[in-house]
Formats: structure tokens, C-alpha cells, sequence
């Protein structure tokens, strides 16, 4: 007895998704999440820094006229 030919040679793609794949992808958003807050609140410090240098130069000004 021969087998018959396949129909169709394309095979459907299927989805790998483990539990563990699931959670990897879990932990490396949360990772990014908190590597951008870092960023952000570090941003946010170096410019409240200039903003009060900036105040204090107008006020030195100010003060002397």
C-alpha cells in the first residue's frame, strides 16, 4: 500500500505559548516599566535642579536692583 500525497504542503504556525514564555514576558515588561520610571524620575530631578538654579539667579537679580 502507497500513501497518499499530501494535499497541501503549507503547514499552519503554531503558537509556542508555555507558562514559562508567558511569564519571561511578564518579568522583561516589568523590567522595562521600571527602567523608564528610572529615567523619567531622573529627568525630572535634573530639571526641578536647574529650574531652582534658574529661580535663584532671577531672585539674586531682582534683589540687587
Amino acid at each position: 500500500m502507497v500513501a497518499s500525497p499530501p494535499v497541501s504542503s503549507v503547514k499552519a504556525k503554531k503558537w509556542d505559548l508555555s507558562l514559562g514564555s508567558v511569564w519571561n514576558t511578564v518579568v522583561w515588561l516589568m523590567l522595562l516599566n521600571f527602567s523608564a520610571k528610572i529615567v523619567n524620575t531622573t529627568a525630572k530631578g535634573y530639571l526641578r535642579e536647574q529650574q531652582e538654579k534658574e529661580l535663584a539667579a532671577l531672585e539674586n537679580n531682582r534683589a540687587r536692583e
